[in-house]
């Protein structure tokens, strides 16, 4: 009964701050002194629980570096072209009749790529939305399939820092909790792409007329080779490579990429 009430207790604190429309913070300083208010009163002392905190707190740090590699991993993909390699290609793919279920795969292919949904729905959920909505696809059918791809990779992408960040708590090998997430996602993965192409049969998709690839030949050099930073990524991260080193050997790879191929100086 003790634990439900912490937790009911912090959880309330939570929606306050939501429906304020204030910082979480305050609610996670709550957060601090209830658990430690129910900590005590189970017995433990203070100097075990705070030193235990601080502890996970070390492990936690550790995070912080991989968001910025991924902060780097993905600006720089941007800045060389990959993303737009990435999107113009598989753009191509999506036809009128089955542009919901593509809608989603692609999202899932971009956010298992970067590791972020943030990053996913600025690029590729933003290209399948002009072009489903173009198709005259109705928007809410394309935004449920954009964001349920967005989290797909999100989650369960060796780049993510969802994943980093159970990974560092548990202290367990990030590709082993990925595997059995894939194998716990398969049947929703398969029920949820059997949804969105029993959809097809509610719309009456059009041709588009939207040249995708004209609209990223304005701004890069969509040379094959611009692709390469995300081919180093998914390589050493099927050989199993710390994700740390693969992110760095993919923002190597980048960087020459942004240099010579797209020609921006290194100041930019």
């Amino acid at each position: 009964m003790a634990e439900l009430i912490t937790m009911a207790l912090f959880c309330g604190a939570l929606i306050v701050c939501i429906i304020a429309g204030i910082s979480i913070i305050p609610a996670l300083l709550a957060g601090v002194v209830i658990f430690l208010a129910h900590g005590r009163l189970t017995g433990h002392t203070f100097t075990a629980m705070i030193s235990k905190g601080f502890a996970t707190m070390r492990a936690a740090s550790i995070v912080v570096v991989t968001f910025v590699l991924i902060g780097l991993l993905t600006t720089l993909w941007r800045a060389a072209g990959t993303v737009s390699f990435i999107v113009t290609n598989t753009a191509g793919l999506v036809h009128p009749h089955v542009v919901v279920l593509l809608t989603f795969l692609l999202n899932c292919l971009m956010s298992l790529l970067t590791g972020s949904s943030f990053a996913s729905a600025a690029t590729m959920g933003v290209i399948t939305m002009t072009l489903g909505t173009s198709m005259q696809v109705p928007p809410v059918f394309l935004g449920g399939a954009i964001l349920s791809g967005i989290y797909f990779g999100d989650r369960c992408s060796p780049v993510s820092t969802s994943a980093q960040l159970v990974k560092t708590l548990t202290r367990t090998n990030i590709f082993d909790n990925i595997r059995l997430m894939l194998k716990t996602a398969a049947v929703p993965f398969v029920l949820t792409c059997a949804v969105y192409a029993a959809l097809a049969l509610c719309t009456h998709p059009s041709n588009s007329s939207i040249d995708i690839a004209g609209l990223f030949s304005n701004a890069f050099d969509l040379d094959w080779v611009t692709v390469l930073p995300a081919v180093v990524l998914v390589a050493l991260a099927i050989a199993r490579v710390d994700v740390r080193i693969t992110m760095t050997a993919s923002i190597l790879t980048a960087l020459p990429i942004c240099v010579a191929v797209q020609h921006m100086d290194w100041t930019t």
